[in-house]
């Protein structure tokens, strides 16, 4: 068999499939395009360069190398060196070969595929023409120097090619019927000073009959009549009659204009107003009313240590109450369930659960609220600001007897309806 050889052929296996392994993609190219016809024979050595094991690769595709003989591991090396067998394969080569030709060889034999001398057996010549067949056909042949003069097939073809044939010409004029046809014809020098037809047609399409001109003034009469009028130049500062009156249109009488102001008033009164440009970033009076419809004027007065209770005033906590928490959804659009997970605290203290608040700017068809302490349910079943309810409501029947010191607090709405906005919800607990 012959064998792919290669030198510099050294990569590491980075990945291992069945009947293949994959190597890094800087060094792949080394291992050039073996096939099963030409195989390229490898080591395989270990991280300590140690050889544990053969390998045959009879292909590539990129970094994969398609493997017919032996395995290796992620790690392993595979290279190109030799090896013992590839040694014995030489040996049994060089085993194969002839020493030396056989002996017994002259010029009246031949060696044979076997490596044989054999005698040369008469060859038959019957196709082939001998001398005087030869001779006998050149005799019927010019030579190539008598054919100078002579146009070649190929030459003859092409300049023919853009010639007609006497049969095409026939609906043309011969020389002798052109000359006799010009010789009634004068000269183009004789006509210099006559007008061609065409010219004189168009000359004379711009010129009107005798019998049209019975409504035109002569012009001596025209002459007369123009004795009396000023010249267009006189008149460049007037205006037409149809300008002046197609100017006149688009104005508006004085007394029509007695409401309105003047341009220097009203240029005057708008260097103290802004550009509209200007006003790009600023709410419109009516945007600034709807705006601020919905918000509280001003926060009441407090004190410290008070917290902001939902009815917007300000209360100081009984003793030992702790706020561990407010969550709350937009107060401009619907909330959703799920809006609330994620958002958690973790309680600053140990506590036990005080009570816990619902309440909602709009609340049409009502919602319902999980509070988890640590991953457990604050309730047994989750809480429900009844529809039409938006009042603040405090709910106290715990399932947990106590919130630990850093325990994660969150809610999560269970269930909403469609109109629901500004949902509220508070956590307190007492310090223990």
């Amino acid at each position: 068999m012959n064998w792919l050889r290669l030198n510099n052929c050294r990569g590491e296996v980075i990945a291992v499939d069945a009947g293949a392994v994959v190597l890094k993609a800087s060094e792949a190219p080394s291992f050039g395009a073996p096939t099963a016809e030409l195989p390229l024979r490898l080591g395989v050595f270990d991280a300590d360069e140690a050889l544990v094991g053969v390998v045959v690769a009879t292909g590539r595709a990129g970094t994969t190398l398609t493997l017919s003989e032996g395995t290796a591991s992620v790690g392993d090396t595979l290279a190109s060196v030799p090896l013992a067998q590839d040694w014995t394969d030489a040996q049994d080569a060089l085993a194969a070969k002839q020493d030396a030709l056989p002996a017994s060889g002259d010029p009246t034999k031949v060696l044979n595929g076997a490596l044989e001398w054999i005698a040369i057996a008469g060859a038959d010549l019957s196709g082939y023409y001998d001398k005087d067949d030869v001779d006998g056909l050149l005799s019927g042949k010019a030579d190539a120097s008598a054919l100078a003069g002579y146009a070649t097939a190929s030459a003859l073809t092409t300049g023919l090619a853009t010639k007609a044939d006497a049969s095409a010409l026939a609906g043309y004029y011969d020389k002798g019927e052109v000359d006799g046809l010009l010789a009634d014809k004068a000269d183009a020098a004789d006509l210099a000073g006559y007008a061609t037809t065409s010219a004189l047609t168009a000359g004379l399409s711009a010129k009107a009959d005798a019998s049209a001109l019975s409504n035109y003034a002569t012009t001596s009469a025209l002459t007369s009549g123009l004795a009396g009028k000023a010249d267009a130049s006189a008149l460049s500062g007037y205006a037409t009659t149809s300008a002046l009156a197609s100017g006149l249109a688009g104005k508006a009488d004085a007394s029509v204009l007695a409401s309105y102001a003047t341009t220097s008033a009203l240029t005057s009164g708008l260097a103290t107003k802004a550009d509209a440009s200007a006003l790009a970033g600023y709410a419109t009076t009516t945007a600034l009313t709807t705006g601020l419809a919905g918000k509280q004027d001003s926060l009441p007065a407090g004190s410290s240590g008070q917290f902001l209770a939902h009815d917007r005033i300000f209360r100081t906590p009984p003793k030992g109450l702790i706020h561990l928490g407010r969550w709350s959804t937009p107060t401009t659009s619907a909330g959703s369930t799920g809006e609330m997970d994620g958002r958690l605290v973790a309680s600053p203290v140990a506590a036990v659960p005080a009570y816990v608040v619902l309440s909602a700017i709009v609340n049409t068809t009502g919602a319902s609220v999980q509070i988890t302490v640590g991953g457990s349910n604050l309730f047994a079943l989750a809480i429900t600001l009844a529809g039409g309810t938006t009042a603040p409501t405090a709910f106290t029947a715990f399932n947990l007897g106590s919130i630990p010191a850093l325990a994660a607090v969150k809610p999560s709405i269970t269930a909403i309806g469609g109109d629901v906005r500004g949902l509220v919800v508070d956590v307190y607990g007492r310090e223990v």
